[in-house]
């Protein structure tokens, strides 16, 4: 087996393991399920790596606000009022 069937082979095994993922995660309805699986399966490594990223970044928790924020009640742009 060459190098570029190992490649060809890892790419695969790759856009699989994306599939499982976006059919399983909560994120997304059905009809987005499909069509991102579909997508992953026609731009192989670019749209498996986008749809692995966002699924990733959906999974992360928000970080916490910045603390030294303050909220401004007015509905002036800033520097005005």
């Amino acid at each position: 087996m060459g190098y570029a069937a190992a490649i060809l082979v890892a790419i695969g095994v790759y856009q699989f393991y994306v599939s499982v993922q976006i059919a399983r995660s909560v994120y997304y309805s059905q009809r987005q399920k499909i069509i991102q699986i579909v997508l992953v399966w026609l731009l192989p490594l670019l749209a498996a790596a986008t749809c692995h990223t966002i699924l990733i970044s959906m999974r992360r928790k928000p970080r916490g606000g910045d603390r030294n924020f303050v909220a401004d009640d007015s509905v002036n742009p800033p520097g005005i009022g």
